[in-house]
Order: structure tokens, then sequence, then C-alpha cells
């Protein structure tokens, strides 16, 4: 992404704020034009739609502490593989802290492929489930909550 293109402003202006409304962003262009910026962001893996107008700013990597899971791997394991060992022994914390770094989407993704390979009991699968939907159902909170606090 080029420094000044509109993708980048919007990373900009986003700061580190987690949520991302497309009203917040009415200044920075045209509706057509923030459209394709926030799509291309979306493609890129900087952000991910979680409702209409709604989107999540995506961590850059797993943390450091996340990699316990994995601590006999040499080098260090991949997001993916942090990913899925959290999801086979799921805590609220770890896995809510990997939604937020990942996406929701690759969760659910993640979780399906466990799911499909019987790699996960069906009940630590709705476990899962229950544990991303609390964190979808958090995040549109939180931004129904900016909402109000604006409107004030």
């Amino acid at each position: 992404m080029k420094n000044g293109s509109l993708a980048h402003r919007i990373l900009k202006a986003v700061g580190r704020r987690r949520i991302v409304r497309r009203r917040d962003l009415e200044r920075l262009g045209g509706y057509d034009q923030v459209g394709r910026a926030l799509r291309r962001l979306e493609e890129e893996g900087f952000l991910e739609k979680i409702d209409r107008g709604v989107w999540l700013r995506l961590g850059r990597a797993v943390g450091r502490q996340m990699h316990a899971r994995a601590w006999s791997t040499p080098g260090g394991a991949s997001d993916d593989k942090v990913l899925r060992l959290t999801l086979a022994q799921p805590s609220f914390d770890d896995l809510a802290a990997l939604c937020l770094s990942l996406g929701l989407k690759r969760a659910d993704m993640t979780l399906s492929e466990l799911r499909a390979d019987n790699e996960i009991s069906p009940g630590v699968a709705r476990r899962d489930e229950e544990i991303i939907a609390n964190v979808r159902a958090g995040l549109l909170r939180m931004a129904r909550a900016d909402d109000r606090s604006a409107s004030r």
C-alpha cells in the first residue's frame, strides 16, 4: 500500500482503535472511494468486516505469550498452529486474543477444518463457537457504545 493513498490515510486515521466505522471515515473521501479502500484493506489483511459499516482492525501477529502453547516447537510456532492448539484446548482469554489478532473469520475457518477432520470433539467445538460468538457480540456492543457516546 502506497503512502498517501486513501487506504493508508484510513489506517492512519484509525490509529490504534480496534473498531472502525465507515461513517468515521466520511471526511477522507467519497462513499465509493472509501468503500474501495476498505475492501482493499480487507483483502490485504488489515481489516475484517464484522457487520454492516463496522470493521475490526486486525493485529499483525500473535503475541509472544500465545506461543507458550507450542513451546516444544523449535524456532516458534506459526500463527495457524497456535490457533489450532488454542481451539483444541480453549480458554476464553487466549481465544479472544487470537480472534482480535487474526480475525473472527480465520478462527471460524480453522474451527470448521478441525471439525471436518474430527480433530476436536463436538463439545470443544461448541465451546469454541460460543467464545467466538461472544467476542463478535462484544465488538458490536463496543461499536454501538461508541455510537451512543458520539451522539451525546
